[in-house]
């Protein structure tokens, strides 16, 4: 997908990124408000730090509302394929299991 495209369509080459930031925070034991606050926070302030900081982006062009709602929700769907997976009762998710073994 040619970068002018990027950030203006609903799902772009960004979208797989942000479903890895719900997976992650689904195997850190995030909630789902967590996830969500965390997901949408980011839209948010994701384009004020596009025109402060745009060096850091490989694009950075601001999102359309489509681009960014969409992000969100890979956001929860990343969270929500974690949540198929059975938990041990008493650790707040599979990467604490990993982690403290227990």
């Amino acid at each position: 997908m040619p970068s002018k495209q990027a950030n203006r369509i609903g799902v772009d080459r960004f979208t797989l990124g942000h479903l890895a930031c719900g997976l992650l925070l689904g195997l850190m034991g995030a909630g789902f408000w967590t996830t969500t606050i965390a997901a949408v926070g980011w839209e948010v302030i994701e384009t004020p730090i596009k025109y402060a900081l745009p060096g850091i982006f490989p694009v950075p062009t601001p999102d359309s509302f489509a681009n960014a709602s969409i992000d969100a929700l890979a956001w929860i769907v990343g969270w929500g394929i974690i949540q198929l997976f059975p938990k041990k009762p008493g650790l707040e998710g599979p990467l604490a299991r990993t982690i403290f073994g227990k």
